[in-house]
């Protein structure tokens, strides 16, 4: 009896352990790609939920006037279905986040949407400014410091 107890005591916890890091996928697609946008911001990312915080974001650096298209994308995004991804080293090949990273090692548990993750291809890091969009709305969000 005892045996058969600490056996599935060990199943378990492996089980457990096994999910604790598992990361998971964000579904993305890619909107544009700004080329002769040579911006170098404090972070690799950010997440927009709303107009206003993009427009806030954009007036708030003039190095971010050179990039054309980001105010006109500003103005025709939906950001009633979906949710602006900006990154600021080039173009990405995943986002995901870890299933139980929020909360427990993340600097800011108080908010509510979950952090995510960029992979980069690193033979293509570069200065290049690329928007993507995120097809869940409300659900994520950049990292904090």
């Amino acid at each position: 009896m005892k045996k058969t107890f600490f056996i599935s005591i060990i199943l378990i916890s492996t089980l457990l352990s096994c999910n604790v890091n598992k990361s998971i996928n964000v579904q993305y697609k890619l909107l544009a790609n700004e080329l002769n946008c040579k911006y170098k911001p404090h972070g690799m990312f950010k997440v927009f939920s709303d107009k206003n915080s993009l427009s806030a974001f954009l007036a708030s650096d003039s190095l971010l006037l050179g990039c054309i298209h980001m105010n006109k994308i500003a103005e025709e995004f939906d950001f009633e279905k979906y949710d602006m991804l900006i990154t600021f080293k080039g173009s990405i090949s995943n986002i995901t986040y870890l299933k139980n990273y929020h909360g427990k090692y993340d600097l800011c548990p108080e908010l509510i949407k979950i952090p995510i993750q960029l992979e980069h291809n690193t033979s293509e890091l570069s200065d290049e400014v690329c928007i993507y969009v995120l097809l869940e709305k409300n659900k994520y969000r950049t990292p904090c410091p």
